[in-house]
């Protein structure tokens, strides 16, 4: 039993709130072959900021502001160039109707919303998309992020139209002019996956009642008739939503007549590893522990139910529950036909497990590690009915928001990048497929000199 002490969360059902405004190779079997390189990394004063910002919790500093410092609504990464704003694909914002979802709120109690396509007056399809931005845990990284991004925690400076990149850029075959494309914003720094009041942290965790709304809304509002098929996924914290929700938001959809509900998840299989040097403390917490704490002040044990957790997974990890948040446990769970993204060497997890410059022989070797237990998780999964594998050897993270989602491919003349792996997933869903790129060669032998990841492309956090 589930012996934490709840007396401070308030479910949403019973929480009055005011309303307001406002990122292949198969399986290689013989793990011997994944030999250890020991080389430093050369870089630059830059990224050790960046390492620094995502230990203190706050995913992609770059996903957050654009030139001066506004926010894109959308969430696209633009000060490298890699999230560009200035796409063809043009989404209008709408803010969900809290008289119809009263508890679709931001931390600070804002009203959510999404964009969406609007030029498409009859869909057919539809590709409905979780925007990334790490979470919160506690009140003081609650605080912090308030205060370095608030764009993340409220709606109210969020724009009135958006033109995301990656993903809703793609021209494949997939798509065509009865596709409506539908950007869901982040501002509950829950994972989008909460469902509580915390009166300790001060900020309402409600991603989940967001999700249930856009959904809702969707399917009144946007979607006429019965469309053929919807791909829900998201990017790194919108992945990890989606991850947990794909299976749910699929009964949802099928029950409004929706014929067909696919994932595409873009790094949310996040893997057990203990931070370099870990003690327990902070900043070197370690996702795991994030994890508890955010199943913890969000209520996800409280009021969330099997919406979010599985009785299956939730009997596996009996007292532990919070471990059907985390990707390496809970994709196994996962029964919606999905494809999977990640990088072998995901720089958002290293970041956040302790990676800071100057890089040590220990800290290639740790990431030389965690190399190959992403590998395993994805072995785990290997042969999963309805599964699609894809991964690159690179040090990147959720680039299915970015230009790199059509660039980067995998190595060999068959090489395929993101888009092409999509179009790939969505021609046969039912089948198991495995377009993974493994490399061998050690952490900087891969991410830099050995595959086409390009160069420094690993500094794209």
């Amino acid at each position: 039993m589930d012996s934490r002490d709840h007396s401070r969360l308030i479910p949403i059902n019973e929480f009055s709130v005011p309303i307001l405004r406002e990122g292949g190779v198969g399986k290689e079997g013989e793990k011997e072959r994944r030999n250890r390189c020991r080389k430093y990394i050369k870089t630059s004063v830059v990224v050790t900021m960046v390492c620094f910002l995502i230990g203190v919790g706050i995913e992609s500093l770059a996903t957050t502001f654009i030139g001066d410092g506004e926010r894109t609504g959308s969430g696209e990464r633009t000060g490298s160039g890699e999230r560009s704003g200035d796409g063809e694909r043009k989404l209008k914002y709408h803010s969900i109707n809290t008289t119809r979802y009263p508890s679709a709120l931001c931390n600070d109690g804002s009203a959510a919303g999404f964009y969406v396509s609007e030029d498409v007056v009859a869909p057919t399809s539809a590709v409905i998309y979780l925007q990334s931005g790490g979470w919160c845990y506690d009140k003081e990284s609650c605080a912090l992020r308030w205060k370095t991004t608030p764009n993340l925690m409220s709606s109210k400076n969020w724009p009135s139209e958006a033109s995301p990149g990656g993903i809703f850029q793609s021209k494949q075959r997939w798509i065509d002019e009865s596709t409506m494309f539908v950007s869901v914003p982040y501002c509950s720094s829950d994972g989008h996956f909460g469902n509580a009041y915390d009166d300790l942290v001060g900020f309402r965790f409600f991603g989940h009642e967001i999700i249930k709304a856009v959904i809702g809304s969707l399917t009144k509002d946007f979607f006429e008739g019965a469309l053929d098929l919807v791909v829900f996924g998201g990017a790194s914290a919108g992945a990890r939503g989606a991850m947990v929700h794909i299976d749910y938001v699929s009964r949802l959809l099928k029950d409004a007549g929706v014929k067909k509900v696919v994932g595409v998840l873009d790094s949310p299989l996040w893997v057990d590893k203990d931070p370099i040097g870990f003690d327990g403390g902070k900043p070197t917490y370690g996702l795991l522990n994030q994890t508890r704490d955010v199943y913890n002040i969000a209520g996800i044990g409280v009021s969330s139910g099997k919406d979010v957790i599985p009785d299956d997974c939730r009997e596996k990890y009996v007292g532990e529950e919070y471990k059907c948040l985390f990707g390496v446990f809970r994709m196994p769970f996962v029964q919606t036909e999905y494809l999977l993204i990640s990088a072998q060497f995901d720089s958002y997890q290293l970041g956040i497990d302790g990676l800071a410059l100057p890089f040590s022989e220990a800290q290639n070797s740790f990431a030389d590690d965690f190399g190959g237990k992403m590998q395993d998780a994805f072995d785990e999964l290997v042969g999963t009915k309805g599964a699609t594998l894809y991964s690159l050897p690179c040090f990147n993270h959720a680039i299915s928001e970015s230009g790199a989602f059509f660039s980067l491919k995998t190595r060999g003349d068959a090489g395929l990048s993101e888009d092409e792996a999509v179009a790939a997933f969505l021609s046969n869903t039912s089948a198991f497929a495995d377009y993974r790129d493994f490399c061998a060669d050690g952490f900087d032998n891969c991410t830099i000199a050995g595959s086409k990841c390009g160069d420094n492309l690993w500094l794209n956090l």
